[in-house]
């Protein structure tokens, strides 16, 4: 069983604790569809329901987990996959703001501008989100990759040509996109 360790080598929680279920790509090449992993354990049951009907199943692991670690930790940090504002999966939604809204938590939308649209994503997100999720989000973080170490001073822009971006995104979703984030790329 895969344990994560303290600074001192100790085991600090387990895995299953935090990851309870995730989906695989199939072992065999002739197979064409995911398999279902349920605490640590391929479920061939779940694995063979449609996409849209694995929700009554898993939905149940995805809160006992949530509540066991709320119970253990003072904070816990939910990451989502893919788009919350997905609406042709919304129905079958376990991961993004199913969960958010299990525990009424303070949601960050977050875009890579290197990956392109992030301007139209951060917006467009949050336009597709229904007004109880809207007033989860407390807003938006823009990761910029920097070639050079940053100096830290966020209240100058050092990206003009992101700044008309950034006004518009922040006149329209009132003010709620966060300064850039620079992270540093380091070439291997």
């Amino acid at each position: 069983m895969t344990r994560f360790l303290d600074e001192f080598g100790e085991p600090c929680f387990d895995i299953l604790a935090t990851i309870p279920l995730a989906i695989s790509r199939a072992v065999e090449r002739t197979q064409c569809c995911s398999q279902v992993i349920v605490l640590g354990r391929y479920d061939p049951a779940i694995t063979g329901l449609p996409w849209d009907q694995r929700k009554s199943c898993l939905w149940p692991v995805v809160v006992n987990a949530l509540q066991s670690l709320r119970a253990d930790f003072q904070q816990v940090v939910i990451e989502g996959a893919g788009s919350p504002a997905e609406i042709n999966l919304r129905q079958g939604d376990i991961v993004n703001m199913s969960v958010a809204k299990e525990c009424a938590a303070e949601v960050y939308l977050v875009s890579d501008i290197d990956r392109g649209g992030s301007f139209a994503h951060l917006f467009g997100t949050r336009m597709y989100l229904e007004p109880d999720e809207q007033a989860l989000v407390r807003g938006s973080v823009l990761i910029i990759i920097e070639l050079a170490p940053s100096t830290g001073d966020t209240s100058v822009c050092k990206w003009p040509a992101l700044s008309p971006g950034l006004f518009e995104t922040r006149r329209k979703t009132a003010g709620r996109l966060q300064s850039p984030l620079p992270a540093q790329w380091r070439p291997r």
